[in-house]
């Protein structure tokens, strides 16, 4: 299914997928599903002012409500004449959008503009001014007045209501007028042009959407369920539990008054039908509970659609990322901007103390749960519009948030006015005062290649998670094979959503590429925060610089990559402890994850399993819960490209088995052995034999048990691949059994 999908809409009204109350779960899955193959066409959401034009008897006209258009719109002088909140300023823009309007409309033919706006003049256009005056959260480099492909309006006078009307023919007269006058660019502050279309690209694999529809899944979202009946399940149970000696049907007509439903005949629920013959105290509750101007009711349907509105947000994240905007030159350039300005924010809103600053700190928290990291801030699209059947929806991505986050200084919110901004610094001594009272949160930092991850890896997060408030992994940028970071990003969050364990919730991976080509020193820039980032270490801040028991080929262990690291540290941010001669602090084993499996375990490995499409192989390598769970099983063969039916040789299966039997210092032998030039099966048999007479080396037999485990976090197998001697089946077996004998006597 492919349609034009446009702004405005034929129902009119712009809502999330999850603000439609008779949506369905299998269609809100189906337009997920179209969005991450590339299926949707719609417009760029512009962030700008908007306002409703039309023409009428020979002059151009503006609508802001229903009252205007019911007078025929307004003209120029009314807009002259009227006040903005905005100031002078903001009239002008309006003023000079409205002038280049009225002078577009006026280079065409009576005919045309009776074409386009109707004969009676009553049709009024859904526009955007936009433009470098016009600005609310995006800076847009043109002035433009975008008339918008939908969500066009007329007032009807027999039933005195404003109608959204299906204006496509018009639309189309409008589009080639557009196109046929040449506007002077030089002689005009605005140009008329129309929103600009957009298809959504392609998702590299369908992980993002198996991840979404897996989490929607969770919340008990399914089947042919409507969101209102998700609504009711998830707040029945609530309002029961406030008020357990109530009967069930006052029970459900609390719910029908909190979701606005109405009844056969169009009547909404009357609160006087619910606590009819209740006492006076027993009504107060239920007003309490029900009414919105109590805040309860509000609350329990934002408790309710949370885990939808969450899942739906992060993968339109991944949907919009790297959008660039039609109406800005420089893309790159607005997004640095942008992430500047909610870095600014953040800081003003966790220092502000004046009336509503827990409102205003709870707001804060909320939306940055959705932002993430400020590295997800990187398009500068307001958003995606598009229709399916005939309701008009948009994907939002992180402008949402951000606009709710910068709103608090314009507009304020709830108990919180306007907030001002103050550029004051914070002081020194207020640093050192925080970092003195204790660490305010504990940050562990995982940076490595995880080219791909797996369970190993996984489980080193968890450890951390642990001990930690957040977890952020940091991926190398640089590809090994054919796995790239992307790749990587979606393994990892696959875990991380199949994971049963509640601390997985803490583990953050990072959706963008560091401009650091190395993960460890894109570690360094997190501790270090040299431009007062506040989604990166703050003063008072404990930050682990998460490592490994492990060794590198030359039987250093992983946590040493971090020695003399704690010079990177910003003012006030602790790390492990401190070195004895510098006093700076550096991590230590203190912080590191010891490894304790037995199993051999190495990206390499894995990789080469990729590339044989050996499915055995690459099970062993993922963690429990992803292996018991079809569905996220499915989604990382499906990232991979490889087919859960397929097999390693024979051969391999066999040497497997064999590997698994033989104890660590046997392991660490026969590397060396094989190292010499023999082949592996070759190296596993002398080791062997060595094992069983007793003539390893004593060191050997004291090797760190972490070192021939293997490599848990991403060091290469025991094994480098050599030429092996072709050995026949009656041959392999007959080995094979001799290596299981051996094992078996020593």
């Amino acid at each position: 299914m492919r349609k034009l999908l446009l702004e405005g809409g034929v129902a009119g009204h712009l809502s999330h997928l999850y603000d439609n109350r008779q949506l369905t779960a299998n269609k809100m899955l189906k337009i997920l599903s179209l969005a991450s193959q590339g299926e949707l066409v719609g417009t760029e959401k512009t962030d700008g002012f908007n306002i409703y034009l039309g023409f009428k008897e020979g002059e151009p006209r503006y609508a802001r409500n229903k009252g205007d258009m019911r007078a025929g719109g307004r003209r120029m002088e009314d807009l002259v004449n009227r006040e903005f909140a905005g100031g002078q300023q903001v009239k002008d823009v309006y003023l000079k959008a409205f002038g280049a309007f009225g002078d577009f409309v006026n280079k065409l033919p009576p005919a045309t503009q009776a074409q386009i706006f109707g004969e009676d003049g009553s049709i009024f256009y859904n526009t955007e001014i936009q433009g470098p005056g016009a600005n609310n959260v995006v800076t847009y480099d043109a002035n433009v007045v975008s008339i918008h492909h939908g969500g066009h309006k007329r007032y009807d006078a027999e039933t005195d209501t404003v109608e959204v009307v299906d204006a496509e023919q018009n639309a189309k007269i409008l589009d080639r007028a557009i196109d046929s006058i040449e506007q002077d660019a030089s002689g005009q502050d605005f140009s008329v042009k129309r929103t600009a279309m957009l298809k959504l690209r392609k998702l590299t694999s369908d992980a993002d959407y198996r991840i979404v529809k897996a989490k929607i899944e969770k919340a008990g979202f399914t089947g042919n369920m409507t969101i209102d009946e998700y609504l009711e399940m998830k707040i029945l149970p609530r309002v029961k539990d406030m008020m357990p000696h109530l009967n069930p049907e006052v029970h459900k007509m609390m719910v029908d008054y909190i979701l606005e439903r109405r009844g056969e005949d169009g009547s909404k629920t009357k609160l006087n039908n619910i606590y009819k013959g209740f006492p006076l105290e027993q009504k107060r509750k239920i007003r309490k509970i029900v009414h919105k101007s109590e805040g309860v009711a509000g609350k329990l349907i934002k408790d309710a659609i949370w885990p939808l509105e969450s899942a739906i947000h992060d993968f339109a994240v991944e949907l919009l990322r790297g959008l660039e905007s039609a109406y800005i030159l420089d893309n790159h350039k607005e997004v640095s901007r942008l992430r500047r300005e909610v870095g600014s924010a953040v800081r003003a809103i966790q220092s502000y103390s004046g009336e509503g600053a827990e409102e205003a700190r709870n707001v804060l928290a909320q939306q940055l749960q959705k932002i993430k990291h400020l590295d997800n801030i990187d398009s500068a699209v307001e958003g995606f519009v598009f229709i399916y059947d005939d309701q008009m929806y948009k994907f939002t991505g992180n402008f949402a948030p951000v606009n709710q986050i910068l709103g608090l200084f314009k507009y304020g919110r709830g108990s919180v006015p306007a907030i001002k901004r103050s550029e004051k610094p914070q002081e020194l001594d207020e640093v050192e005062a925080v970092t003195e009272a204790g660490p305010e949160r504990t940050v562990a930092i995982l940076p490595g290649a995880f080219k791909p991850p797996h369970k190993g890896h996984f489980d080193m997060a968890l450890h951390y998670a642990g001990i930690a408030d957040v977890v952020y992994v940091y991926i190398s940028r640089i590809p090994r094979g054919a796995i790239d970071f992307e790749t990587s990003r979606l393994i990892w969050n696959t875990y991380k959503n199949a994971s049963k364990n509640p601390n997985a919730s803490k583990i953050e991976v990072i959706g963008k590429p560091s401009g650091n080509a190395s993960p460890v020193g894109a570690a360094y820039e997190f501790v270090g925060n040299k431009d007062s980032d506040p989604m990166l270490a703050q003063p008072g801040d404990l930050v682990i610089l998460a490592a490994s028991s492990k060794p590198d080929d030359k039987g250093v262990a992983d946590f040493m990559r971090f020695k003399g690291g704690g010079q990177y540290f910003g003012h006030g941010v602790l790390g492990g402890e401190a070195d004895p001669a510098t006093g700076i602090p550096i991590p230590t084993l203190k912080n590191h994850f010891k490894i304790t499996s037995d199993e051999p375990l190495s990206a390499r490995n894995l990789r080469s399993a990729i590339e044989k499409n050996d499915a055995d192989t690459i099970r062993r390598y993922l963690p429990e819960d992803v292996i018991t769970n079809d569905q996220a099983l499915a989604s990382i063969f499906d990232i991979l490209d490889v087919s859960l039916n397929s097999t390693a040789p024979l051969e391999e299966l066999l040497l497997r088995l064999v590997e698994e039997q033989l104890p660590p210092e046997v392991f660490a032998k026969a590397k060396k052995i094989e190292k010499e030039g023999k082949p592996k099966d070759q190296a596993l048999a002398i080791a062997a034999s060595m094992k069983k007479r007793g003539k390893l080396k004593k060191e050997e037999d004291e090797l760190d048990e972490t070192s021939v485990a293997g490599a848990v976090v991403g060091t290469p197998g025991p094994f480098k691949k050599t030429r092996r001697r072709k050995l026949n089946r009656e041959q392999l077996i007959q080995k094979v059994a001799d290596y299981l004998l051996t094992r078996s006597h020593t």
